[in-house]
């Protein structure tokens, strides 16, 4: 009888996962937009060049600035902080208590032939890869790059307008 009490009340308690999908996808499709966002607002303050990197198999993403001497590294003299808890900018949505979500995948197209998982933003704030290049070289973003996250069976697709550099959740 007791049993049979506890799984009742579990069953009430604990509600399942689908119910909570919609919401942590939600949640991890509104941190990639304000990674997004953040990296190219620190491109257009400090007129470097900056990234937002997305690892779908770690599920992370990551926000830092490439070097003013070399445009194809990351400059790590210079590490870029999350502007709330000041630490450097790097989310991994595999961790934490309970089930997360996932980066299902990245896709930014900045030439024909290459389509990468990061994001690069310019000090006028549109998206052009630099990497390996010297600025004049630039490579601007050829269509939308999107990031898809996952939590459960719900998904959700961050936009990056390739023209203004506009992200749309």
């Amino acid at each position: 009888m007791v049993v049979a009490v506890l799984a009742i009340a579990m069953t009430i308690a604990v509600p399942p996962v689908d119910a909570i999908s919609p919401a942590a996808a939600d949640a991890a499709a509104g941190e990639v937009a304000q990674a997004l966002r953040f990296a190219r607002r620190e491109a257009m303050r400090t007129r470097a060049y900056h990234a937002a990197s997305f690892d779908p198999l770690l599920s992370t993403l990551r926000v830092y600035r490439l070097s003013t001497v070399d445009r194809g590294v990351e400059d790590t003299g210079q590490p870029v902080l999350h502007p709330v808890d000041r630490r450097v900018y790097r989310i991994a949505f595999s961790e934490g208590a309970g089930a997360q979500a996932t980066i299902a995948s990245a896709n930014f197209k900045y030439d024909k032939n290459l389509v990468t998982r990061y994001a690069v933003f310019g000090p006028d704030g549109r998206p052009a890869d630099v990497h390996g290049l010297q600025v004049k070289d630039a490579k601007p973003l050829m269509e939308a790059g999107l990031v898809t996250v996952r939590h459960g069976r719900v998904e959700r697709t961050v936009s990056l307008e390739p023209d203004t550099g506009r992200v749309v959740p």
